[in-house]
């Protein structure tokens, strides 16, 4: 990967390594291009990403070539998905032919094919948003039982895994609000969605989608004056009057721009926008002030927005409720040395849900690019997808939701 804005791919010859004796052998077969991919080849991670020989990838999945002689448990011409050691920033990644992987870092992968029957490279497509919605939803939300949860995103498809993940969790019955930002959204699509209908036709008598209020901006702006940003202020009210005035206990706000709202100026010249600042004018309430206004006493907004600002107000408020903001960086764990038994415990626990049937997967949401043909293309559908939320999360038009790469 060269630096560069866009990025610019090459691909270079090296050498095949040999395989320590606990370290495998592999040729990768596909890899999956996530959003924190996308995020090292734009630069936007700070470390990651600025070295010419930078190498991305994290997930894959792959054939054991040979095997170091402490190795156990595998054999050659095994299947299995793996995960980048994430202490190889500069030339550990898996967007390569063969590489050599430490065996703690493979989870076979033959005996979920035969029983899904799913494409190894529709599971590996989907691992890494399924460890992501599991880390939000234990990690970060803990609902209990009867608690309110607001849930804002840009669209159903952004939050769709966090929907699944509290499905198959039977402790938590609602009541959920959830606000979109684009596309219609009824409580019979999240009923009808390929990941989620599975788990409703099982016999199950109630979940929280009988419990479970819809809006969505778009369909609101139609009817009424204003802006994406207005409407959204006032679905978040309509939320608070519901609840009866006591709110909600848990926010969850993801790729809203929690930033300061930005002032527009008279054009008309340098003179004309310098007086105009000075002029006295009312504040607008801030999506932030919004959503501090409808946490209950003792609630908690966590977002995954790297763009937040708050003022002495916003403390005060917080302070006088007792609530408090944490955020959800699903780019951390796959990153962090520290969290790499979580990342692998997170692996192996979604593979044996999608091979019990818990978690469903949905062929129809993955693309699939060869890598040494259509990485830039590929990288393209990616980052237009994460370029398109913009300010309050205002979503473009987006490409593939899940995309892999073959080999």
């Amino acid at each position: 990967m060269i630096p560069g804005t866009p990025p610019r791919a090459s691909t270079v010859q090296v050498p095949r390594q040999n395989p320590t004796s606990e370290e495998v052998l592999l040729r990768v077969q596909a890899a999956a291009l996530t959003a924190t991919d996308v995020q090292m080849c734009q630069g936007s991670l700070p470390g990651w990403g600025q070295s010419d020989a930078f190498v991305p990838g994290i997930f894959f999945t792959g054939k054991v070539l040979s095997l170091g002689k402490f190795v156990r448990g595998l054999r050659v011409g095994e299947l299995v998905v793996g995960l980048r050691p994430p202490e190889a920033e500069c030339s550990g990644g898996c967007y390569c032919e063969t590489l050599c992987a430490h065996y703690s870092v493979l989870i076979p992968l033959e005996g979920l094919v035969e029983t899904t029957k799913f494409q190894p490279t529709t599971i590996l497509a989907h691992v890494p948003p399924m460890i992501s919605a599991l880390m939000c939803v234990a990690v970060q939300l803990r609902l209990q039982p009867t608690q309110a949860l607001l849930l804002l995103a840009p669209r159903l498809e952004d939050a769709i895994f966090i929907l699944q993940r509290l499905l198959i969790s039977d402790s938590w019955c609602g009541p959920l609000y959830l606000v979109l930002l684009t596309g219609e959204l009824r409580k019979e699509d999240l009923e009808r969605h390929a990941v989620l209908k599975p788990l409703l036709s099982e016999g199950i008598t109630q979940t929280f989608l009988d419990n479970t209020v819809c809006l969505s901006v778009e369909d609101h702006l139609e009817g009424r004056r204003g802006t994406t940003a207005t409407v959204l202020q006032q679905l978040i009210a309509e939320v608070q009057d519901q609840t009866g005035g006591v709110g909600v206990d848990v926010i969850l706000a993801l790729d809203m721009d929690l930033g300061p709202e930005e002032r527009a100026f008279d054009a008309a010249g340098d003179m004309d926008a310098a007086c105009v600042a000075l002029e006295p004018a009312p504040r607008q309430q801030s999506l932030l002030r919004s959503l501090i206004g409808v946490l209950a006493l003792g609630g908690r907004l966590v977002t995954s927005s790297a763009k937040i600002e708050m003022s002495p107000e916003d403390a005060q408020h917080l302070w006088a409720k007792e609530c408090s903001i944490s955020f959800f960086n699903p780019h951390c764990m796959p990153l962090s040395m520290l969290r790499h038994g979580e990342l692998l415990h997170a692996a192996t626990e979604v593979c044996s849900r999608i091979a019990s049937g818990e978690l469903c997967v949905a062929d129809s949401e993955v693309a699939q690019f060869y890598l040494f043909d259509q990485f830039q293309q590929a990288l393209d559908v990616a980052s237009h997808k994460l370029s398109g939320v913009r300010k309050y999360g205002s979503a473009g038009t987006s490409g593939a939701e899940l995309v892999t790469l073959l080999l």
